[in-house]
């Protein structure tokens, strides 16, 4: 595990880069190898604009999928199943 270092605001970004790998703060982690924060951030930024032209279509989207998985809690998801 990555011994933490944390300053005035809290972690640097290369800290926090360091804890989102695999084997640090979880198993898998949660960037690749090689992926720096700021790009994820920013492809994801880009992609959510994209799909979603106001913060009111997303408020009626996640309200919608809230919904369905309340009504359907056992829908089959990529190929697998949802657990709760």
């Amino acid at each position: 595990m990555v011994a933490p270092q944390t300053g005035e605001g809290g972690p640097s970004e290369t800290e926090l880069e360091a804890r989102m790998q695999p084997g640090a703060f979880s198993k898998a982690g949660f960037l690749g190898p090689g992926e720096r924060l700021a790009d994820v951030i920013e492809s994801d930024a880009e992609t959510l604009q994209s799909l979603i032209s106001s913060r009111h279509a997303l408020f009626a989207i996640c309200s919608y999928l809230a919904l369905w998985f309340e009504i359907a809690p056992d829908a089959i998801v990529l190929g697998e199943r949802v657990r709760r």
